[in-house]
């Protein structure tokens, strides 16, 4: 990128701009079944309280349109769209970090850096925890 190295920095000291923090919260029910609904992977739960919700996922298919976010990773469930359109599940290590750029990011940039289709399946080992997320506008 041919961008002056303060570029960003003068944006994030002279403009507007705010931080989100996102916390998607544990899955309190038992999954009872995984339905395939397009090619994303959703859950049928049994709540607590009896009620049971069909087709229940994280996240569904998008692309941010903040600047990025930021997201704790060591857990399954990111699910990633390359460029050629072929789907990946993103799994790190535990106690990593991965920062996803969006929709802002790849504007600012020409297109440098490009965002990236996605979404969040429940992976029923682990739907008892929680996902943060920091996301920057």
């Amino acid at each position: 990128m041919d961008l002056h190295p303060s570029y960003f920095s003068m944006r994030l000291a002279y403009g507007d701009s705010s931080i989100r923090l996102r916390r998607y919260p544990a899955i309190q029910g038992k999954i009872l079944r995984i339905n395939n609904i397009e090619g994303v992977e959703a859950v049928v739960v049994q709540f607590p309280d009896g009620k049971i919700v069909d087709n229940l996922v994280r996240a569904s298919p998008h692309r941010d349109v903040d600047f990025d976010a930021t997201v704790w990773a060591g857990k399954a469930g990111l699910i990633i769209e390359k460029r050629n359109g072929s789907v990946v599940p993103y799994i790190t290590s535990s106690g990593s970090m991965v920062d996803n750029s969006g929709v802002m990011l790849t504007y600012e940039t020409g297109g440098e850096i490009p965002d990236a289709k996605h979404w969040v399946i429940i992976v029923p080992e682990e739907s008892n925890t929680n996902r943060d997320a920091v996301i920057k506008f």
